[in-house]
């Protein structure tokens, strides 16, 4: 299958076009800065230079593809606005362009997040159908991103993936937590929420499968997780010995992370930029973020290859490898 990847040189985005590739399909890829391509440069996949503001650039990806998977957008921003402006308005851009000069485009995968849904009320397990609540500017325009799906998915069909924390090679945001442990100390929410994670190697093994599952016309979402639920006191503890590590486990009650939000919330409006740890992104540390994959284990055959402490080996391994530790 010919398949238009956005975002492909990203974290996740570029783990997805390895496994597409090995499963056969002719890829071809938006990147927004031909630098970021290197971890790309072995693969038979054809880049199109420019961003989902780039009309030009979104015409050149969709013409001739038969399935396009949008994985690009924002995950950190200065404010609100910015996440809206990229998050919502990039997706809009590119179904415009799939309706004008996608005429082959039979499947579209729309890459949101399960912050669209919210963290879990009184610790319910989530589901696909629980229901849209988003806590976050983040989630909000993933939400709202998710509304847009509508029309195209009256004439094909449109498959939603909502993952939970991903982590894996190449990722930053987690190479600090893994940093962190390398030093000997390691920071722990008390008390310690439960929340699902996934492996990305795990996560872009779903999307394939969802790619490849026949589908009708409407639109579908889906959960992939690891399976078993985690919380930081677990997750600290796999990266430590993934390392051989025993570090100093400081725990943080949760008061004190609400006043580390409120001073990160403070600092990001007074400057204009948008760092690792924003007001939200420590506000969700303290919620329950449990999700069912049972949907997709149930339709489309995921199950996950890899255990958390087996992806968290190969994480850790990775790192170390590159010099990231």
């Amino acid at each position: 299958m010919k398949i238009g990847v956005t975002g492909a040189t990203g974290f996740i985005g570029s783990h997805l076009v390895e496994a597409l590739v090995s499963s056969g399909h002719e890829v071809r890829c938006l990147a927004r800065n031909p630098d970021r391509t290197r971890a790309l440069s072995d693969l038979p996949v054809r880049f199109v230079y420019g961003s989902v503001d780039s009309a030009h650039a979104l015409e050149c990806l969709v013409d001739g593809q038969e399935a396009v998977v949008h994985v690009a957008g924002l995950t950190k921003a200065p404010n609100p606005e910015e996440f809206v402006r990229v998050n919502v308005g990039g997706t809009e851009r590119l179904l415009s362009t799939i309706e004008r000069y996608g005429r082959r485009v039979r499947r579209f995968v729309f890459f949101s997040s399960a912050e669209a849904m919210g963290p879990s009320v009184g610790g319910n397990v989530l589901t696909e159908d629980s229901g849209l609540r988003p806590s976050s500017a983040y989630g909000r325009s993933k939400y709202l991103a998710e509304q847009s799906l509508s029309n195209l998915g009256q004439r094909m069909p449109v498959t939603v993936i909502r993952p939970p924390a991903v982590y894996g090679p190449r990722d930053q945001d987690f190479a600090i937590l893994f940093r962190l442990v390398s030093r000997g100390f390691f920071p722990a929410v008390s008390p310690p929420p439960a929340f699902s994670l996934v492996y990305v190697k795990n996560l872009v093994a779903g999307i394939c499968k969802a790619i490849d599952h026949p589908q009708e016309t409407g639109i579908r979402s889906y959960f992939f997780t690891d399976g078993p639920e985690s919380t930081w006191t677990d997750f600290g503890a796999m990266i430590a010995r993934a390392l051989g590590r025993e570090p100093f486990v400081l725990k943080v009650p949760v008061f004190a992370v609400q006043v580390i939000a409120a001073v990160v919330g403070i600092a990001s409006s007074l400057t204009g930029k948008a760092g690792i740890l924003s007001r939200d992104k420590i506000r969700e540390m303290v919620g329950s973020w449990v999700i069912s994959d049972e949907r997709a284990r149930r339709e489309l055959g995921y199950s996950p290859s890899f255990s958390t402490e087996e992806g968290v080996a190969e994480t850790a391994a990775w790192y170390k490898n590159q010099g990231w530790l």
